[in-house]
């Protein structure tokens, strides 16, 4: 609905009821940059209030953020005698319930492929540069051809409520969940693989059963989001120390430890005597 539309509903003075579901986003278009692990920022906005924008066209109006005001503003919709417009405030982050099969269909090699700008031929020996490293470590990595890009935000709500518990407990949890992805090419989209990854991790079963039915910690997450797409991360690894250093990309144990040293130099206190 446009400005002019307002107007002549206003001016003719419709019985109409419209309803805003305003999320403050381009809704379709952040959760397929999300599918995409691209950044958001493009798709979202500050939060607008389209009620005085309609009252001033002569709609009687409600901004609905909660149940109650649902029910105070009830009146307006009973027997409306000229047009109505609810702004209902909505929680960007909780998608339809078709956006994990959407993942699905996201074949993990075209999307490296084209993410990295690189041939079937390089993304075969880079897999096996990654197998073999991991191998050293006693980690098993069975990605290939076949796997599946899938969306991890419901595993990343699970990952801070565990975080909040204990490091240990995040730990735990981080490893069934690279182990489901990387070992097991489960879909950690799906709530019974994130309930199995919680069960191992040995964390409360129901307490994560009921976080993945509600929306807690979607905002705390999406906060993280930000906050590391504005300091220029947009890809895995990325390993960053004291919030302040970033060792970028899968690098082999010798490059990790030059870093370190770097940062340790970096860190050390002058001696002024």
């Amino acid at each position: 609905m446009t400005r002019n539309e307002l107007d002549t509903a206003a001016r003719e003075d419709i019985p109409l009821i419209v309803v805003v579901m305003n999320d403050c986003a381009y809704g379709a278009e952040r959760h397929y940059l999300e599918l995409e692990h691209m950044p958001i920022a493009r798709a979202v906005f500050p939060d607008v209030d389209y009620a005085p924008v309609a009252e001033a066209f002569g709609f009687r109006t409600a901004t609905i953020r909660s149940l109650e005001d649902l029910r105070r503003a009830a009146p307006l919709l009973q027997s409306p005698d000229g047009p109505v417009l609810l702004d209902c405030k909505i929680n960007a982050a909780i998608a339809a319930p078709f956006t994990p099969e959407m993942a699905a269909h996201q074949n993990a090699d075209e999307r490296l492929m084209h993410k990295y700008g690189i041939d079937e031929a390089q993304l075969t020996a880079n897999r096996a540069a990654i197998r073999e490293r991991a191998a050293a470590l006693g980690v098993v990595i069975d990605t290939g051809h076949g796997s599946r890009v899938w969306n991890t935000f419901d595993a990343h709500r699970l990952l801070h409520w565990a975080g909040l518990q204990d490091a240990e407990a995040a730990l735990r949890l981080k490893r069934a969940l690279l182990r489901a992805y990387f070992t097991d090419n489960d879909n950690v989209a799906d709530h019974g693989v994130l309930i199995r990854a919680a069960t191992d991790a040995k964390l409360d079963v129901g307490e994560a059963r009921r976080i993945l039915e509600s929306d807690q910690y979607a905002d705390e997450v999406r906060a993280q989001e930000r906050h590391f797409q504005q300091a220029g991360i947009h890809s895995v690894p990325a390993t960053i120390i004291e919030n302040g250093y970033l060792i970028a990309g899968g690098q082999p144990p010798d490059a990790f430890e030059q870093a370190l040293r770097k940062v340790a130099l970096a860190q050390r206190p002058i001696d002024t005597r």
